[in-house]
């Protein structure tokens, strides 16, 4: 019943000109994927699983059309055709389409309100996506997805693209009605063959679960064999020797590759990185779906780790990976990660110690985000809220935590979120954040040899676009007025033109674009102004400043896991708590906190000195690696029993 419900009957109505492609067709899934250009999003490159779906899929774009990139080549060959040969001990064949040819593309538009139907090899032999965010023909498209999900591996059938440009259907426009369409039928003709992914971008918020083609889990209640290919394996992580045989190798699987100069996100897995190489002693391989650059190199030159480039629901890419690298403990670095590849773990390592990283409690940011969007929410409202079990984001999250053997949350605020507020077991929860390592010595810059302030986020994330905004529109202004020669500049990557149109030099705000240093910036600058309004984890921007002895001034959310205990769990910045008015009064209140901390050389003093102790014993990176250490290796020694009882 309902739109979706409609939808479906006019795909099986006869005489339409995608009569043919959808006879029989009884789906039983439904996304909406919601695209933003602005904000960098994109589907990348991939081609569906036959072993998670069958039949036509169906996507209808409202809002705005789209260019859709078919590629096929002999280097791109399908999952299906590669697994069959694997466990068939030969090569991978070439598709009749694809022999004696380099690469071909097709590029197919998609207009707004039209109607794409793919079967067969233009669904699972072609490669296609929408590769880049300018592939998108306005600000924002949202696709209605209906295929259907479960288990078959018929013939393929020959490929067949359906393009209906125009008014979709009663969801697109209820006037309308009848659907005017133009059909490319077998545009992509016999050819097959690819090899892909699919997951859309790197380091945003809501886009990053919205734009995904995610392959459904199998069934949980009855553990998949493991084939030969992988008996090896499962038997190098038995448990006849967990706890006489030293842990010898690690996978992280990731959508990216770090940047800690970037992101928090990318200073998280650096140091998950480090530790698995120096604590553990571990041989470390890292499997992720970004594109090979300056950050995959770092990894592998400067950390050690072998690097591989992955293809998402690629299964024979991701079986050589788990082959070469026979991996005793396997970290999915997020729960989108973990939904897209815990199952062929489970399949192709099924001793591997599971891993899921959290990096932040993301349907706690999602809900939090939605609190603000709703009007005017308080500082302390939005601090207090907490998802509950009508959260789909909440029940995605949770269910990823619960298949793993263990959970790290970023700080022990989150962990006791997981454990009190969730019931998850505390044992299989750790509180791991990052670490810095021990000052090297020489003066930290003081407060008069500091000038200015400064924010820092990457523009991609969400939370920090909002905060950036907020700074500029609604505090700095009020700072400006009593310190007029004060310097506002905020630095982040990833800008779009929109956010560099936001410098405003009546008010001495500066927009700059990606920092060059950050080091440098935080020795220069007096003040970190991060008036974050949502968010969740730890904000790495504030442990930074803390750590080269920039004073923070930030928010609840900016400040939420940074208790010091010395300090009878305050923080050792400059908090501002917000009131019972509203977002005017918070943004007062804000600006007020800056103007004091910035001319006050004592208080200044005095937070800079309990910023720097707190640091220094908190995140310090031998520790917090020595604890993240233990806990894995009692999580692998114990793991079988605790693997049968865990409900």
């Amino acid at each position: 019943r309902g739109p979706l419900a409609s939808l479906v009957t006019r795909f099986q109505e006869a005489g339409r000109p995608w009569s043919a492609a959808l006879r029989g067709f009884e789906p039983n899934e439904a996304n909406a994927n919601d695209y933003r250009r602005e904000e960098g999003h994109f589907l990348a490159m991939h081609w569906d699983d036959r072993k998670f779906y069958s039949g036509p899929i169906c996507v209808l774009s409202l809002l705005a059309g789209a260019t859709m990139t078919f590629r096929l080549s002999a280097a791109h060959r399908s999952n299906l055709r590669r697994a069959a040969a694997a466990a068939a001990g030969g090569a991978s064949p070439r598709s009749a389409g694809s022999a004696g040819c380099e690469e071909q593309v097709v590029r197919l538009e998609l207009p707004r309100r039209s109607l794409l139907v793919q079967t067969g090899a233009a669904r699972f032999e072609w490669q296609h996506g929408i590769p880049e965010s300018q592939d998108f023909a306005g600000p924002r498209r949202v696709a209605v997805i209906v295929r259907k999900a479960g288990l078959f591996a018929p013939k393929p059938s020959r490929a067949t693209v359906v393009a209906a440009a125009t008014a979709g259907s009663e969801v697109a426009d209820a006037r309308d009605s009848a659907v005017v369409v133009s059909v490319a039928a077998a545009l992509l003709g016999e050819e097959e063959s690819k090899r892909g992914r699919s997951q859309h971008r790197c380091g945003s918020g809501r886009g990053e679960e919205a734009a995904v083609a995610v392959a459904q889990q199998p069934p949980m209640d009855k553990p998949a064999e493991p084939s030969e290919q992988t008996a090896s394996i499962a038997a190098s992580s038995s448990s006849s020797c967990r706890g006489t045989r030293k842990l010898s190798s690690a996978l992280i699987l990731s959508s990216q590759w770090p940047d800690p100069n970037v992101s928090a996100a990318g200073l998280v897995t650096q140091c998950r990185l480090q530790a698995l190489r120096d604590a553990l002693s571990l041989r470390v391989t890292m499997a992720a779906e970004g594109k090979p650059g300056t950050a995959m190199g770092r990894v592998e030159k400067q950390l050690g780790v072998h690097c591989v480039r992955l293809a998402a629901n690629d299964e024979a890419a991701i079986r050589e990976v788990v082959e070469a690298s026979s991996p005793q403990i396997v970290i999915f670095d997020g729960f989108n990660v973990e939904e897209r590849y815990s199952h062929f773990i489970r399949r192709f390592a099924p001793g591997a110690l599971r891993v899921l990283d959290m990096q932040d409690f993301h349907s706690l940011r999602l809900g939090r985000e939605e609190l603000v969007e709703k009007g005017d929410a308080s500082l302390r409202e939005v601090a207090a809220y907490r998802p509950d079990a009508g959260s789909e984001n909440l029940c995605r999250e949770l269910a990823s935590v619960h298949r793993c053997d263990c959970t790290l949350a970023i700080s022990e605020a989150e962990r006791r979120l997981l454990v009190e507020s969730y019931s998850v077991a505390a044992a299989k929860v750790v509180a791991a954040p990052w670490g810095y390592p021990a000052p090297s010595g020489g003066s930290m810059p003081g407060f008069s040899a500091r000038r200015g302030a400064m924010f820092i986020g990457n523009w991609r994330h969400r939370p920090n676009r909002d905060a950036a905004r907020w700074l500029i529109e609604e505090v700095w202004p009020r700072v400006h007025a009593v310190l007029p020669d004060v310097e506002l500049r905020i630095y982040g990557a990833s800008p779009t033109p929109a956010d560099m149109a936001m410098s405003n030099p009546a008010i001495n705000a500066v927009v700059a674009g990606t920092c060059g240093s950050v080091e440098k910036a935080m020795r220069q600058h007096r003040l970190l102004v991060a008036p974050l309004r949502y968010g969740a984890g730890l904000k790495g921007k504030v442990t930074d400043a803390f750590h080269h002895g920039l004073v923070p001034v930030t928010t609840p959310v900016g400040a939420e896991g940074l208790e010091d205990a010395q300090l009878g769990g305050s923080f050792p910045g400059c908090l501002v708590d917000g009131g019972s008015g509203g977002a005017e009064e918070d943004a007062k209140r804000f600006a007020e906190a800056c103007v004091k901390m910035y001319s006050d050389e004592q208080e200044w003093r005095n937070a800079q000195a309990c910023g720097l102790r707190f640091i220094s014993q908190a995140f310090d990176a031998a520790s917090n690696s020595a604890e993240l250490r233990d806990f894995l290796v009692e999580r692998w020694q114990t793991l079988d029993g605790a693997r049968r009882c865990d409900f």
